[in-house]
């Protein structure tokens, strides 16, 4: 599934869903599409690699 995104020159694009941290990451990317909805990169909240890591107490049965 390809993301549609839109850059800061105004440019439309369809990008893999793997190239899209490395864009936001350069500055590049204006807006993006998620199943919600479109995202303003410089208004609404991004999910970084750090909200994937759980730090917290581990709850999982080992067995």
């Amino acid at each position: 599934m390809m993301i549609p995104i839109y850059y800061r020159s105004g440019t439309f694009d369809l990008v893999h869903p793997s190239l899209l941290d490395a864009l936001l990451s350069s500055g590049r990317v204006a807006m993006f599409c998620r199943h919600e909805g479109w995202v303003e990169v410089d208004r609404d909240s991004l999910r970084t690699h750090a909200d994937w890591i759980w730090s917290g107490r581990e709850r999982r049965s080992l067995h």
